[in-house]
């Protein structure tokens, strides 16, 4: 059961409604980003890997210098708006019927800068606005809030694709950025109001804007969390590359690969919708952060030491379902389990630190692992069948260990957040 107290509902109510919109925007888009990536060579696709994480890499700098600056509700205005003069712009090109080749290839990179982007802003504003015991009992309730929006994006998509086609997709899009940008000033105005106790500063954060980087050297707490998303990004981009390789051989006719992605994620997100209602909050209290971070990285193991072990023996069909079977699986476990309790770690952390590093960690650092493995699959995957997926396996194993670290440093450093806590509840 999932205890939300009566001064918590509202902002509760905003943050879901929030985080649907956010999915449900980029779930829309996501299955022509797919489709885009299914019709590039795996070795033209790393390229892109490399232009993606260097296009990220003035994002980061960019938004920590806009957070210094600018108040927060004015600079997620202008980010939202930002992003919509983007969508517009794709929409244009495709009236005019320019979306072919090296457009295609641009709308690819933007896609994979904007979706870590549009997450992660979304979760450094909840994690301002929640504690970390908040973040324990509520955070599998808002989440389970993205994966409504994901589940009616993906629909959208599957459903009526023929058509709005792309430039219909970007519309409603654009829409749903607009919305986003109410939902954040109301959830940050609410948070303002019923937070007595720690007022919510309005300006800017101050610091660097190198703060991102620097922070995350300076801290081993943030150093360890780059390496627990270095090597989970790693093994999600060698499957990601799996399953755009089979689709494209299953399914060689281009207007049949959007409905087919959507599909695909229709199933992770019901999978994580049940589990993010019935199982999030339950883990998070009674088990605590380790096992809930820990049970990602252990699925990977078993699953490419056994994913790995059986592609070599499967048709194209058998290892499409083979591959698509764990990417759900895993997916989903990294939604129930893994992101939830990964939020729960910014909860401790400094402003600046969850506005910065985070958007370093989330961004950059991500799309880093994602550039690595780009290259390392078309290498591994010439030199044997089943290298790619035996190379997650010692990754997984390195990203079990660092979280029993995460985890006893998040409880150490909460500990006085949670003393100051109640003696200010004491003294009032």
């Amino acid at each position: 059961m999932i205890e939300i107290r009566r001064d918590e509902r509202r902002t509760v109510v905003i943050a879901i409604v929030y985080f649907a919109l956010v999915m449900a925007g980029w779930f829309m888009l996501r299955p022509l980003r797919e489709d885009s990536g299914s019709s590039i060579p795996a070795g033209e696709r790393a390229t892109l890997y490399t232009w993606t994480f260097v296009c990220s890499l003035p994002a980061v700098p960019l938004y920590s210098w806009l957070v210094s600056v600018f108040e927060r509700r004015k600079l997620l205005v202008a980010l939202y708006a930002f992003f919509c003069v983007n969508l517009a712009a794709f929409w244009w090109c495709q009236s005019q019927g320019w979306f072919t080749g090296t457009l295609d290839r641009v709308f690819y990179v933007w896609a994979s800068v904007y979706n870590l982007l549009i997450v992660s802003i979304f979760w450094s504003v909840v994690v301002d606005v929640f504690d970390s015991g908040q973040g324990k009992r509520l955070f599998g309730i808002v989440a389970a809030g993205g994966s409504i929006g994901a589940l009616v994006g993906s629909q959208v998509t599957k459903s009526y694709f023929e058509h709005l086609a792309r430039s219909g997709l970007y519309l409603i899009a654009m829409g749903g950025l607009v919305a986003c940008a109410a939902c954040a000033i109301a959830l940050l105005r609410t948070a303002t109001v019923h937070d007595a106790r720690t007022p919510r500063d309005a300006r800017g954060t101050g610091g660097s804007w190198l703060g991102g980087f620097t922070l995350v050297l300076g801290r081993p707490y943030l150093l360890a969390l780059a390496a627990q998303t270095l090597c989970i990004t790693f093994g999600s981009t060698i499957l990601y590359n799996e399953k755009l390789e089979l689709v494209a051989a299953v399914y060689p006719r281009r207007e049949d690969r959007p409905e087919v992605f959507a599909t695909i994620d229709q199933y992770t997100n019901v999978a994580t919708l049940i589990g993010q209602s019935l199982i999030t909050a339950w883990m998070l209290r009674r088990f605590g952060l380790r096992v809930a971070l820990g049970f990602l990285p252990v699925l990977g193991l078993l699953g490419f030491a056994a994913l790995a072990w059986l592609l070599g023996a499967s048709s194209i069909q058998h290892a499409l379902y083979l591959v698509v079977g764990f990417e759900v699986l895993r997916k989903a476990a990294h939604h129930v389990f893994e992101k939830p309790a990964r939020e729960v770690l910014f909860t401790v952390v400094s402003r600046e630190e969850k506005y910065k590093a985070k958007e370093f960690l989330d961004v950059s650092v991500y799309r880093g692992g994602d550039c690595l493995a780009g290259w390392v699959y078309p290498a591994l995957q010439s030199a044997g069948r089943t290298l790619p997926a035996w190379s997650a396996v010692p990754l997984s194993a390195l990203a079990f260990l660092v979280t029993g670290f995460l985890a006893r440093e998040q409880r150490r450093l909460a500990e006085p957040k949670a003393a100051a806590g109640t003696d200010v509840a004491s003294s009032g």
